[in-house]
């Protein structure tokens, strides 16, 4: 399953300072966190998920990756053909639908 990048809020963080670290921490490299794209929540049998998404660019061009086997770039027209999990889901149909308001 494919997954978008980031991680779990630390005590004293802000969900950019979450996002930034998640980042480095993953992949090896910096980010500008832009505007918050949306966000998105999701109940598991045994617990909540309110996950808040972010438009972000990235520094540099060079990803390590960390803790994953694999990434891709992917075009927006392409999401659909890459399995995911709900929220990832629904943040690619956000994704789509905010670039078609924009054009």
């Amino acid at each position: 399953m494919w997954e978008y990048p980031g991680g779990k809020q630390e005590v004293g963080e802000t969900l950019p300072e979450t996002l930034r670290r998640e980042i480095l921490e993953e992949l090896s490299a910096e980010i500008k966190v832009g505007e918050l794209m949306g966000i998105f929540q999701h109940a598991y049998t045994h617990y909540k998920v309110t996950l808040h998404a972010y438009y972000c660019q990235l520094r540099g061009e060079v990803l390590i990756l960390n803790y994953h086997l694999d990434f891709a770039w992917v075009a927006l027209d392409s999401l659909a053909d890459y399995p995911m999990g709900k929220l990832d889901r629904l943040i690619s149909k956000q994704l789509i639908s905010n670039t078609a308001h924009q054009s």
